[in-house]
């Protein structure tokens, strides 16, 4: 049997990754091409005071085929977001059982989700529905949303038989019965109507949250379970099994291909441009020159680099990893107590999520309907109250114990000053984005 499940593994992976790799690129393309009718629309109507034609209808249509497009390529590279706090503490058989129950329900789930969003397209195609402004037809976006997440099924079941094959090379055979029946019945139960029918309100609430959190300790990806557990809580809610087959196909693509999340992708996409044009690099030299001869000097330029790529990225985990591929090295360099060191990085990368322009913000924007732009200018002060609090904390733990953070060699004024042109671009990209949300262009 081991030998059947490998080759097929094998085969998967060979027919897959072609198409998984296609489809990636097409969606690196359009995320590319995104920002076009966005800047043509301000340029017109600066210019010319007339909008671009459908800009919205060409935004959602593009962000929606992102979004499906990448998900197979995301979960080929293991890069789907997870928790593994605790799993990472188990024996690698006993972690290996726990991904074949989270992804056999995944994969099931995803089977689902994409024979809804093709049943969802060929009705949209039966009544002709036709987009507002270009009269685009609907239902063939619905079917390319089906293709994306059957690829990301099959790429989830490949994952699944790779860790199969791994439990058996454990020789826990025996132990493969649980995960497989707990995975499986988790999804196929309440999609064939066998689900609790006296959970209502705060009870099936509760129940919801308690089955989620379990499953992320666990180790599933965030976004799987979230989906999962979302699934199984609509057939309660809804009482069959029916209309929330129909609700993950009509909720995913609409959320996909909603006008108020393009800017997320745009944010990432400029904090990646930051990234790679040095930026990061520039602010914790900035930073080094000015603070680095204090005690925790270096720690503290960390936390500041945080703070100023924060105002060009918006995404806790990228400002985390971007400036910790440039300060850890140097903190390592100079000595520095690794404890002081992560964990000086891991709290900077806390406020991205708290300083302008923040993900966090806009997503809570959209939900509770409040505007991005006061919330932006609401979480300046408390970003900047932050970044001094960590400096300190920083600053006298190193004061108490100077061999955890040994001071740097001493800089001129001059070499101060001269260092400030490394914030000159993240002052400009900062005061450009706030500019332009809070005139409103």
């Amino acid at each position: 049997m081991r030998k059947v499940i490998a080759k097929t593994v094998e085969t998967l992976r060979r027919i897959l990754q072609p198409v998984v790799k296609v489809m990636y690129y097409i969606s690196g393309a359009l995320l590319f091409l995104m920002p076009i009718p966005v800047i043509l629309d301000v340029v017109f109507r600066f210019t010319i005071s007339k909008s671009v034609p459908g800009a919205i209808e060409i935004e959602e249509f593009l962000l929606c085929l992102t979004i499906f497009f990448a998900l197979a390529f995301v979960q080929w590279k293991g890069d789907h977001v997870k928790i593994d706090l605790f799993t990472k503490r188990f024996p690698q058989w006993v972690q290996d059982l726990l991904e074949v129950g989270m992804y056999s329900a995944a994969t099931i789930f995803f089977a689902l989700m994409s024979m809804s969003l093709f049943h969802e397209g060929t009705k949209r195609i039966a009544s002709n529905e036709i987009s507002f402004s270009l009269n685009i037809p609907i239902g063939p976006f619905r079917y390319l949303a089906a293709v994306g997440v059957a690829v990301l099924s099959l790429a989830v079941l490949a994952t699944l038989l790779e860790a199969i094959v791994r439990v058996l090379d454990a020789k826990r055979t025996a132990w493969l019965v649980l995960p497989l029946t707990l995975g499986c019945g988790f999804v196929l139960l309440p999609a064939l109507g066998y689900f609790p029918e006296d959970l209502e309100g705060a009870q099936a609430g509760l129940t919801g949250m308690g089955l989620l959190f379990t499953l992320i300790f666990l180790g599933m990806p965030i976004g799987f379970g979230m989906a999962i557990v979302g699934f199984a809580g609509m057939t309660v809610i809804y009482g069959g099994a029916g209309p929330a087959l129909g609700m993950i196909g009509i909720v995913s693509y609409s959320q996909a291909a909603s006008y108020m999340f393009t800017v997320v992708p745009m944010f990432i996409l400029m904090g990646q441009f930051a990234y790679h044009s040095g930026i990061s690099a520039d602010l914790f030299r900035t930073g080094q020159v000015w603070l680095g001869r204090l005690p925790g000097g270096l720690a503290m330029s960390s936390v500041g680099g945080c703070a100023g790529f924060s105002a060009v990225c918006g995404d806790s985990l990228a400002t985390a990893v971007t400036m910790g591929t440039v300060a850890l090295p140097s903190m390592k360099e100079n000595k520095y107590d690794m404890s002081l060191a992560t964990g000086s990085l891991a709290a900077g990368g806390t406020l991205g999520i708290l300083i302008p322009p923040s993900a966090a913000f806009i997503f809570y924007a959209i939900v509770t309907e409040e505007s991005i732009g006061e919330l932006f200018l609401a979480g300046i002060l408390p970003g900047i109250m932050l970044t001094t609090i960590f400096m300190i904390a920083i600053y006298i733990r190193a004061l108490i114990n100077p061999k955890l953070a040994p001071p740097g060699p001493k800089t001129t004024f001059v070499e101060k000053i001269i260092s400030l042109k490394g914030v000159i671009g993240m002052l400009s990209i900062f005061l450009l984005i706030m500019g332009g949300i809070l005139s409103g262009t």
